[in-house]
């Protein structure tokens, strides 16, 4: 099974749109989730296109203005969506994969980059964690960092990271190392 998790930064243009398609071609992905998405909502025909034609299950959290939107889908061949809770930064669905039944929560979330809107944000993401009673797969983007090496300027808030970090260590998450460039 292949997955994207994608701060899009809008998926508004054309060429962004594109650019999701050839990705998404080239990579034959089953999971697509996309953050910051700046829209309201979708039009079938639209993310049939990201789905190359496969039969994918769609759902979305609507921006606020200029500000945030996820969708996620999932190749339904591969999986059945039990179950599906929206937050205000965070959504997941409970999968259950359809050749050997086992079942997983599968979280899309975009934390704020307010840090007034943080501490709802970290309160929303322990709830819906507590609520899956099932191994989960989680990616996004987060807007907060764990270790002060995370950011490319060094440049970060204490009690922030403090507090990110003791949900990790809290919810057992395991981060899974990306390898590129550090958060801006």
């Amino acid at each position: 099974m292949k997955l994207l998790f994608w701060n899009i930064r809008g998926l508004g243009g054309a060429g962004r749109r594109k650019q999701l398609v050839e990705l998404c071609k080239c990579h034959d992905l089953h999971f697509i989730c996309l953050q910051e998405t700046i829209k309201d909502s979708f039009r079938s025909r639209e993310i049939n296109s990201f789905s190359r034609g496969l039969d994918f299950a769609w759902s979305w959290i609507a921006s606020n203005g200029h500000f945030g939107g996820l969708l996620m889908g999932v190749d339904k061949e591969i999986v059945t969506v039990l179950k599906e809770e929206k937050g205000v930064f965070c959504h997941f669905l409970e999968l259950k994969n359809n050749s050997y039944s086992f079942q997983w929560c599968h979280f899309n979330v975009y934390g704020p980059v307010q840090d007034n809107r943080k501490a709802e944000f970290l309160q929303e993401l322990a709830e819906l964690i507590s609520n899956c009673h099932l191994p989960f797969i989680m990616g996004g983007d987060f807007n907060m960092v764990r270790i002060v090496e995370d950011k490319s300027s060094g440049n970060v808030d204490v009690r922030w990271m403090q507090a990110f970090k003791d949900l990790i260590d809290n919810s057992a998450i395991k981060e899974l190392h990306r390898s590129g460039s550090r958060y801006t």
